[in-house]
């Protein structure tokens, strides 16, 4: 298996590094993968975009959000001469990292890296980019069309939603054993037993420890971030979509990110005017607070009584 995986991996670098040259074979698979690549085509036209200029790897910018269309599964390496460009697809996608690093940007620009041993579940609607693999790489990119992916199980993993891009972080071997097995077979054996794969692959991948966000975990980051705490940064230290987090701290928890953060906020509000004499001002700040008014009022409403109060209450005990 291992000699025959790496033959097609070095098959697959040398077909796109041949593709990346020829401009008419470019248009040619385009015009294949895209389903709006009409759209794509006369907008490009109207702004004098060439072929070479999206060839070049030059970052450009398009009103036009391509969209990769596929009624047939397979599993494609990342290669080396693959640019980064904004996207969607009406298929799932999953994207497991076999060595060294892979780095996507969100529609909101946030950043998710996945090391070696992960992977994510990019679902159909999601809008993406794949960073330029580096060296060394190994970046698999399975394809799943949407009514192979629910015959399959898929929708068992939790998680799945239009729209979703799902990290699942480090997955189990058997996992990782059908993901390889399917790259290095496709081609060479019926629908059934690509089935079969997907089947096990989905199996073990619903069974995996789920993700959880228990209330320590996440005051341990908000005390460590207090002046600038958002859900978006919470999300990208923990490489998950801010609504896919701010789902699993709710269901965790019981309570949402914005009442954490503010209870954190309170509670560590509370502990620097018992220690000491930092103005009231300073703590307001100091607690992630730009407006004093607004630490006044929050405080006021968690506790009944006035920063000053509650201080002045302290030290009379």
């Amino acid at each position: 298996m291992i000699s025959s995986f790496c033959a097609k991996l070095d098959m697959q670098e040398s077909e796109d590094n041949c593709l990346s040259g020829d401009e008419k074979a470019f248009l040619t698979v385009a015009e294949r993968e895209f389903s709006n690549f009409g759209e794509i085509l006369e907008e490009a036209r109207s702004r004098r975009i060439s072929v070479g200029a999206f060839l070049s790897g030059a970052p450009l910018s398009l009103n036009t959000i391509p969209v990769r269309s596929s009624a047939q599964f397979y599993v494609k390496k990342h290669t080396s001469s693959q640019l980064p460009y904004v996207h969607s697809h009406d298929f799932y996608e999953i994207i497991y990292v076999s060595r060294g690093k892979c780095v996507q940007r969100l529609a909101d620009n946030k950043r998710l890296a996945l090391q070696q041993g992960q992977c994510v579940i990019v679902c159909p609607q999601a809008v993406h980019s794949l960073e330029r693999c580096r060296a060394g790489d190994i970046i698999l990119k399975m394809v799943i069309p949407q009514e192979l992916f629910a015959q399959c199980g898929g929708q068992s993993v939790d998680g799945i939603a239009s729209g979703v891009v799902l990290p699942l972080g480090n997955i189990p071997a058997d996992a990782v054993f059908s993901i390889l097995k399917l790259f290095e077979c496709q081609g060479r054996v019926s629908q059934n037993v690509i089935r079969g794969y997907l089947t096990v692959l989905f199996s073990e991948l619903s069974r995996r420890a789920k993700p959880c966000a228990t209330e320590e975990e996440v005051r341990a980051y908000l005390l460590g971030h207090m002046r600038g705490a958002t859900l978006g940064g919470y999300a990208a230290f923990k490489g998950y979509s801010a609504n896919y987090l701010s789902r699993l701290i709710k269901r965790d928890t019981g309570k949402s990110f914005s009442e954490l953060l503010a209870l954190c906020r309170m509670e560590c509000a509370q502990r620097l005017l018992a220690e000491g004499d930092m103005p009231v001002e300073d703590i307001s700040r100091e607690v992630g607070y730009d407006n004093p008014s607004g630490f006044y009022k929050a405080f006021f409403r968690q506790y009944g009584l006035t920063p000053a109060q509650y201080r002045a209450a302290v030290f009379k005990t």
